[in-house]
């Protein structure tokens, strides 16, 4: 019917398109793998740098393979040095986070949301009771500490942790992407960390604000040992920092 060879024709020209992308894209990879310049760049070069990553770590698919046969690129050396040689991977590269295919980015969606974080005002919640005097946070802003004693004379430790958490909106685009990454990684090289760092900026504890934060408190023996340990919510605005000059 003349519909069956519109639809035949119509997939003979998608081939014919996509074949010449193909060899568009191989050209250009070939170029760069020569020491030849990378710009100007043809169309889908997003999607041949995808397939090259894949092709990198070993982890082929018929599409790539493809690609490196067209470009006479061979094995996941040549894909990595084309990579590097395109600036789109160092030459140190941690090879087994894209195996793994580990995020060190954040979307679109998630940056989007953690620049609506206003870093100065801590959200309403529990732990109304504030503490300030003798508490030092640390220069990262992680964790502040006090020494006290109690009305009973005793000594007692608090290490106040900030709460990233209580900046989260639940089921929100940054909840859903650090249920997804599980933990911070600290690597050798660099840090990639579970949240956005509009959020650990914005929880962090401070002498500028009261901030809400999770209170570890020990009650110690006068070995200094830990006998009583609680647990609970509290706001805090510390003293000062521990770096600062006294």
């Amino acid at each position: 019917t003349d519909a069956a060879v519109e639809q035949l024709r119509e997939a003979v020209l998608q081939d014919i398109a996509q074949s010449q992308r193909q060899s568009e894209l191989a050209d250009w990879l070939r170029r760069v793998a020569d020491g030849g310049p990378v710009d100007p760049r043809p169309a889908d070069t997003a999607a041949a740098i995808t397939l090259l990553e894949r092709a990198a770590v070993g982890d082929e698919s018929r599409a790539s393979s493809a690609l490196m046969q067209a470009a006479h690129l061979h094995g996941a050396g040549g894909a990595f040095e084309v990579l590097v040689r395109l600036g789109y991977w160092d030459a140190d590269e941690n090879l087994e986070l894209h195996r793994l295919r580990v995020p060190d980015e954040f979307s679109a969606a998630v940056a989007a949301a953690a620049r609506q974080i206003p870093a100065d005002a801590a959200p309403h919640g529990p732990g109304r009771r504030r503490w300030g005097g003798g508490s030092y946070a640390a220069a990262t802003g992680e964790r502040a500490y006090r020494l006290r004693r109690n009305l009973w004379g005793r000594r007692v430790l608090d290490v106040h942790l900030a709460v990233p958490a209580l900046w989260v909106q639940t089921g929100g685009a940054i909840d859903a992407d650090a249920a997804e990454r599980g933990t911070a990684l600290q690597l050798v090289e660099r840090q990639i960390p579970m949240l956005p760092t509009a959020v650990l900026q914005a929880c962090r504890l401070l002498p500028a604000a009261a901030r809400p934060a999770l209170t570890l408190s020990m009650r110690l023996s006068d070995e200094l040992q830990p006998q009583h340990v609680a647990l609970k919510l509290s706001r805090l605005r510390p003293q000062a920092r521990l770096d600062e000059p006294a």
